[in-house]
C-alpha cells in the first residue's frame, strides 16, 4: 500500500506559526496546538497532492536541559498516529540535533520503501541534503512552510529549490490548529496581593508559595489543567512539565523575593499537584 510520511520541525511551525498569527517571540508556554484539528489541516491540504495514506507525523522538538518534557510535548507523544523525536535544547535556548533527526528518518524510510511521499515542514538550508538523498529512492518531497506565501515563510531558498512541491499555509490556516495567548499572564505574586518575604520565617515564606501557586492553578485553563493529568499519566509519577514548572518557579520566586531552595522547590511542587488533583474533573476550581 503506497504510504506517505510529515515530518516537522516544531520549533520553526511554533516561532513561524506566532510570528504569522501576530505575536512574534511568544513564549512556547503562551501557545496552545491542536494535534487533531493540525492533522484535519494536513489532510486538506495534501487532498490530491499525495497518493496512498498517512503512515505517521514525526515530530521534531527539543527536550529542555530540565529533561522533563514540556505540556505539549507530552501531548504529542500520547496522540495517535504522532512519533515524538526529541533532540536537545542548550543552555542558549537553541534546538540541538533535531535537523539530522529529521534527515536520517526521511533517508531511511525512503531507503526501506516505506513511503512514496514526504512532506517537510521546515526551513533550515541544513535539511537540503536530506531532501536530495530521499529524491535519490523515487520518493517525492514537498516543502510546507507557514507564511502568506512561500518566499514569505522563513525557508531557505536553496531547500525550497530542491523539493518537488513547495507550498505555505497561511494566517488563517494556521488558526485551525494553533494558538498564542494575546499577553502572558500578570504577574501572580501582585495579583494575589504578596509582598516580598526575604527574610521572613519559613513558614511566612511557605505560606507565600501556597499563595502564589493557588492563583497560579486558577488562571490555567482546561487543556493546560488536562496536559498535567496527561504527562503524568505517561510519565508514571508526579513530575511537573517543564513549560509549567519554570511558571512556578517564577511566581514562587516573585512571591518570597528570592530565588527557591530545594526544600521550597519540592514542597511548592507537593502543593501543586494537591492542588490540582483535588480539582473536579473539567478543571474548574470549586
Amino acid at each position: 500500500m503506497e504510504r506517505y510520511a510529515v515530518f516537522v520541525d516544531a520549533g520553526y511551525l511554533y516561532k513561524s506559526g506566532c510570528k504569522l498569527l501576530g505575536h512574534d517571540g511568544a513564549p512556547r508556554q503562551h501557545m496552545t496546538l491542536n494535534p487533531q484539528a493540525f492533522v484535519q489541516t494536513l489532510d486538506s491540504h495534501l487532498a490530491g497532492k499525495v497518493n496512498g495514506s498517512l503512515l505517521r507525523v514525526y515530530w521534531y522538538d527539543g527536550l529542555p536541559q530540565s529533561g522533563t518534557m514540556s505540556s505539549d510535548q507530552s501531548k504529542i507523544a500520547f496522540t495517535d498516529n504522532f512519533k515524538l523525536r526529541l533532540g536537545q535544547i542548550n543552555g542558549f535556548g537553541q534546538q540541538k540535533g533535531v535537523d539530522s533527526m529529521i534527515i536520517t528518518d526521511m533517508i531511511e524510510l525512503a531507503r526501506n520503501g516505506a513511503i512514496g511521499d514526504a512532506l517537510l515542514i521546515g526551513g533550515d538550508d541544513d535539511l537540503r541534503i536530506g531532501v536530495q538523498v530521499t529524491q535519490t529512492f523515487g520518493v517525492r518531497v514537498h516543502l510546507l512552510g507557514l507564511g502568506s506565501d512561500p518566499s514569505q515563510a522563513s525557508m531557505s531558498r536553496y531547500l525550497r529549490q530542491e523539493a518537488d512541491s513547495t507550498a505555505a499555509w497561511d494566517q488563517l490556516t494556521v488558526t485551525t490548529f494553533l494558538t498564542v495567548a494575546a499577553s502572558a499572564p500578570p504577574t501572580l505574586a501582585a495579583t494575589a496581593g504578596i509582598t516580598a518575604v526575604t527574610s521572613a520565617s519559613p513558614s511566612i515564606a511557605q505560606s507565600a508559595i501556597e499563595n502564589a501557586v493557588d492563583t497560579f492553578v486558577t488562571q490555567l485553563d482546561s487543556n493546560r489543567l488536562s496536559s498535567v493529568a496527561q504527562h503524568q499519566s505517561g510519565t508514571g509519577d508526579k513530575s511537573i512539565p517543564s513549560d509549567l514548572d519554570r511558571e512556578l518557579l517564577k511566581v514562587a520566586r516573585q512571591a518570597i523575593g528570592a530565588p527557591l531552595d530545594t526544600q521550597q522547590k519540592r514542597d511548592m511542587r507537593r502543593y501543586f499537584n494537591t492542588k490540582v488533583n483535588s480539582l473536579p474533573r473539567g478543571g474548574q476550581t470549586p
